[in-house]
């Protein structure tokens, strides 16, 4: 079994500041290098340490941005082995966003990888097996084409139902059905970066093309933030867990 683990990431000293993590926001408080920084090292050093439960994993993180400056520092992770694989670190100057880079690391990676898992680095995806845990539930499911680990909106008159952040885990086959949905593509916000555009084309149309092609997505866990649902928002985790000590 291919499996991979994509982490899309940036950083703008624009990005938008949030102190509280209610739910299914995720917070950060990211305005200077530094403080990117040290979340992007935390989750590299998370990838190094935990075990996922399956027997091969590769982690790819893929920055929106170029190979210099603060993401830079991302090149000395790069081929280093975690416990069941290695880093992959990409760089592409693009600013589409977190849905922007899952498709990139679809479009360079498809015919590598039998099962994604997707997070955006504010979300931090934790507890021992992980992987294997969110595996059961999507082979236990019948039709399921997607395992939400933030949980999922419902389709209101506003919104499609989706899985929130696009966070979660699916395989190649749902991703191939997807892709065919759009274009060839997966769902991404197109053009110069728009938050709007990127929730509805993006985070939205992600997950919602999947239910799209005739799949279910299946929650795991419950619609919270909780470390039993194995994500957490990065500066709530840093406030209420020893796991960076």
């Amino acid at each position: 079994m291919r499996a991979c683990k994509v982490i899309a990431t940036f950083y703008n000293p624009c990005r938008e500041i949030r102190t509280e993590a209610e739910y299914p926001d995720h917070n950060q408080n990211i305005s200077l290098p530094s403080q990117y920084l040290e979340m992007i090292n935390d989750y590299c050093q998370l990838e190094m340490t935990q075990d996922p439960g399956i027997d091969s994993l590769d982690t790819i993180i893929v920055y929106n941005g170029r190979r210099e400056g603060v993401g830079y520092e991302l090149t000395k992770y790069e081929e280093q082995t975690t416990p069941k694989g290695k880093f992959i670190i990409e760089y592409r100057d693009c600013n589409d966003g977190s849905f922007g880079a899952f498709n990139y690391a679809y479009q360079r990676y498809r015919s590598d990888y039998d099962w994604w898992m997707f997070s955006e680095d504010d979300i931090f995806i934790i507890g021992d097996k992980y992987y294997t845990k969110t595996l059961e539930v999507f082979e236990r499911e019948k039709d399921c084409g997607f395992v939400a680990l933030v949980g999922i909106e419902e389709t209101t008159e506003d919104f499609k139902g989706h899985a929130h952040s696009g966070c979660g885990l699916t395989k190649i086959d749902v991703l191939n059905r997807a892709a065919e949905l759009g274009g060839g593509q997966l769902a991404h916000g197109v053009g110069p970066y728009n938050k709007e555009r990127n929730i509805f084309q993006g985070e939205v149309s992600f997950t919602s093309n999947i239910k799209d092609a005739g799949y279910r997505l299946v929650q795991y866990g419950t619609n919270s933030w909780n470390l039993n649902n194995l994500c957490f928002p990065y500066y709530e985790l840093k406030n209420k867990c020893q796991i960076f000590l």
